[in-house]
């Protein structure tokens, strides 16, 4: 529907004009790429202004906003999911900017995620299972959903409350404290991976479960590396 209500208005000149005033404020370059292509029904070219894509995470974009953000007090729309935590909001309102959410979406865990995990565990591939796999996830929304699902077909290490923090400089920080996974008749070892330090601190802070590597940006590529880094670590020792 907004979309709807954007592209109705942006065939006036007005309209791109003024959206051409408005900064839009992102976490990171997944969002800065969907939201660019939001605006390419434009008749002409609009290149909307858009900061902080670097950033990463709440933690990195709230001073870069405080930073960016001149005039006090200041007023943003801050269009949220259901599940947002609220780390931009108390950094940004210490700051003197207040924050007026919108929620825009949903986040919603699949019904056949259980069925689906079985599928793959089923798999032919399966007759040669690895000695230990990877779980990486996401998002703290995703981890709350996943793990006790995962929990009933992998063992994974839980963490002490003395090691709950995994350096954000290492992409294969290990906390020098953890209880060994318990082995069960049908259980797989897993290793966990965390996208940032958000789901990071969920899974070590709130779960309890014992985080193996931590990527340094939140992309795919970079969980990736940081796994692939890891496991070389592992086979070296």
């Amino acid at each position: 529907m907004a979309l709807g209500l954007l592209k109705e208005g942006g065939q006036h000149e007005e309209s791109v004009a003024g959206w051409l005033r408005i900064p839009f404020y992102v976490v990171g370059h997944g969002t800065a790429t969907a939201l660019q292509d939001a605006f390419d029904f434009f008749p002409t070219k609009v290149d909307i202004d858009i900061r902080g894509e670097s950033s990463g995470n709440a933690v990195t974009l709230a001073p870069f906003m405080l930073s960016d953000i001149k005039e006090r007090p200041a007023k943003i729309l801050y269009l949220t999911g259901d599940k947002n935590r609220d780390t931009l909001t108390n950094l940004l309102t210490e700051g003197g900017i207040t924050l007026e959410p919108l929620q825009v979406y949903e986040t919603l865990g699949s019904p056949r995620f259980e069925e689906q995990l079985l599928r793959v565990l089923r798999s032919p591939s399966e007759e040669h299972p690895p000695s230990s796999w990877w779980v990486a996830h996401f998002a703290p929304s995703a981890a709350a959903f996943a793990s006790p699902i995962l929990q009933r077909y992998f063992d994974f290490e839980e963490n002490l409350p003395s090691t709950s923090t995994l350096r954000s400089d290492s992409s294969d920080a290990i906390p020098t404290q953890a209880k060994p996974a318990v082995t069960t008749k049908n259980s797989r070892r897993a290793k966990v991976a965390a996208i940032g330090p958000t789901t990071n601190a969920f899974l070590l802070d709130d779960l309890g479960i014992r985080v193996h590597a931590m990527a340094h940006k939140p992309t795919p590529e970079e969980i990736l590396a940081v796994i692939a880094a890891s496991d070389r670590k592992t086979s070296e020792l």
